[in-house]
């Protein structure tokens, strides 16, 4: 599974997303776990190992709904995208974000409908 959305705004100012996660076993390893990360495009941790993500989230190896809040305060235009993945052979994985906040706007992040197998 590998979702990524654009974050276009606010420019400067700091954002806030609520995030969710849910596994349908235990017994999971570190890789096979729900991710959530912001991410700068141009130091991107997938492309380079150097860099780091600017804020996340390791869901923990349980069938409970887990939950966190992402922030981070922009200053500048950069390309910036929300990101949730896990490596799974098999099984399911339920994922939800709630609307982003920061400075006066909010952003709804389509979520897709069914959880699709890994």
């Amino acid at each position: 599974m590998f979702f990524e959305w654009e974050i276009t705004r606010p420019t400067n100012g700091t954002i806030s997303i609520p995030v969710y996660a849910k596994h349908d076993t235990t017994g999971l390893g570190p890789d096979a776990r729900i991710h959530w990360a912001l991410v700068d495009l141009s130091a991107d941790p997938l492309g380079d190992t150097e860099y780091a993500y600017l804020d996340s989230f390791d869901a923990e190896d349980s069938t409970d709904w887990q939950t966190a809040t992402l922030t981070y305060t922009r200053t500048d235009d950069r390309p910036i995208v929300l990101r949730v993945w896990a490596t799974r052979t098999s099984g399911a994985a339920w994922v939800y974000s709630e609307i982003m906040t920061g400075g006066t706007s909010q952003h709804r992040f389509p979520m897709p409908s069914y959880p699709p197998p890994f």
